[in-house]
C-alpha cells in the first residue's frame, strides 16, 4: 500500500546514510494491494515507486488483470503525471525479457525459438516495440554501483502468466532466457554482477538457478507471497 512505499523509501535512505549503495526493485504485482493503486490500474504505484527511488521493475500476473493495453496505459500515464507534478527524475525502468510480441503485421502467430532470444534486439519485446511500445520497456538495464557494473533483466513465470487470461502474448522459458541474458551481460557487457528480477515463484526460480552456467549471480524472487526471516 501507500504507507509501504514510504517505509521502503525511508529504509533506502537510512542504508544510504549508513554508507551503503542501494538498488531498489519491484518484482511485479504492484497494481494490487491498495484501493488507490487498483483504481488507477497501477499508475499510482509507478508514481510512488518513482518518488521512493526505485531503479527497476518487472511485471507480475496482476498487471495483466485488465489486459495488455492497461500495462501500457499505466506507464504512459505515470510518465505524463511525473512532469505534471514536477517530478523530474526518471521512472523506474520497466524490464521485460521473456514476453514476446505474439503476432506479425499480418495478424499471424510468430513462432519463436531459442535463437530469437536476443538481448540487443528490442523489436520482439511486447512492451518495448509493436502495439504497446509506448510502455517504454527495455530488455535489460545496467547500473553503475560503487564502481561495479550491475546487469538486470526480468522474468515472467509459467505459473504466473497462466493466470493472465486477459493477456495475449508469447512467454519464453525462464531458464533458457536467463542463460542467454546472464552470459550476454557478463561476457558482452562486462557486468560484474547479474540480477534476474523474477515473478516466477520459488519452484521455477530454483529450476532456473539449476540450469545456469555460472553467469547469473542473484534471482530476486516474487509471486509466492512468502515471508522470510
Amino acid at each position: 500500500g501507500i504507507a509501504g512505499y514510504a517505509q521502503v523509501s525511508a529504509l533506502k535512505q537510512y542504508y544510504q546514510k549508513c554508507g551503503a549503495y542501494v538498488l531498489l526493485f519491484d518484482a511485479g504485482d504492484f497494481i494490487q494491494g491498495d484501493p488507490t493503486v487498483s483504481a488507477s490500474q497501477g499508475t499510482t504505484a509507478i508514481e510512488l515507486m518513482n518518488l521512493a527511488g526505485y531503479d527497476a521493475a518487472a511485471l507480475g500476473n496482476h498487471e495483466f488483470d485488465v489486459g495488455d493495453q492497461a500495462v501500457e496505459n499505466s506507464w504512459v500515464n505515470a510518465r505524463k503525471n511525473r512532469l505534471r507534478y514536477g517530478v523530474y527524475h526518471k521512472l523506474p525502468q520497466l524490464l521485460v525479457s521473456n514476453m514476446f510480441i505474439k503476432y506479425n503485421a499480418n495478424g499471424e502467430p510468430i513462432s519463436y525459438t531459442s535463437a530469437d532470444i536476443r538481448p540487443n534486439d528490442l523489436s520482439t519485446n511486447a512492451f518495448g516495440a509493436g502495439a504497446y511500445a509506448k510502455t517504454g520497456a527495455k530488455n535489460y538495464a545496467i547500473r553503475q554501483v560503487a564502481g561495479y557494473r550491475v546487469g538486470l533483466f526480468a522474468l515472467e513465470g509459467e505459473e504466473s502468466y497462466g493466470y493472465c487470461k486477459n493477456s495475449d502474448l508469447t512467454r519464453m522459458d525462464c531458464a533458457e532466457v536467463a542463460r542467454v541474458y546472464a552470459r550476454f551481460l557478463k561476457e558482452e557487457k562486462g557486468c560484474d554482477l547479474v540480477i534476474a528480477i523474477s515473478h516466477c515463484g520459488m519452484e521455477e526460480d530454483r529450476a532456473t538457478a539449476r540450469a545456469q552456467e555460472g553467469f547469473l549471480d542473484v534471482i530476486q524472487n516474487a509471486h509466492d507471497h512468502l515471508a522470510y526471516d
